[in-house]
């Protein structure tokens, strides 16, 4: 009966990030991201951004980070204030 109601109330959100349906692919030469969504527990879709860099030595794509979709402004952010001080050395 437990397992049933499990299935009932959706606990899909227990699998592990690897194993979550992408919504839509983005990429640019040798970097990419996977959109990946999953069911959290209140019931709503929550959003994973899986980013990867194709290495041509080892002829496959690396696992290079993981944002959820409320870290990625703030990343964003990051990631310019890095672009901009590298641009300045």
């Amino acid at each position: 009966m437990t397992s049933w109601m499990s299935g009932l109330l959706g606990r899909k959100h227990n699998r592990p990030l690897d194993d979550l349906s992408v919504v839509s692919m983005f990429s640019d030469l040798e970097l990419r991201v996977d959109l990946k969504e999953r069911l959290l527990p209140c019931g709503h879709l929550g959003y994973w951004l899986s980013l990867y860099w194709y290495s041509s030595e080892k002829r496959e794509w690396l696992d290079i980070g993981i944002l959820h979709q409320s870290d990625l402004g703030r990343m964003i952010t990051l990631l310019q204030e890095a672009h901009a001080y590298l641009k300045d050395l």
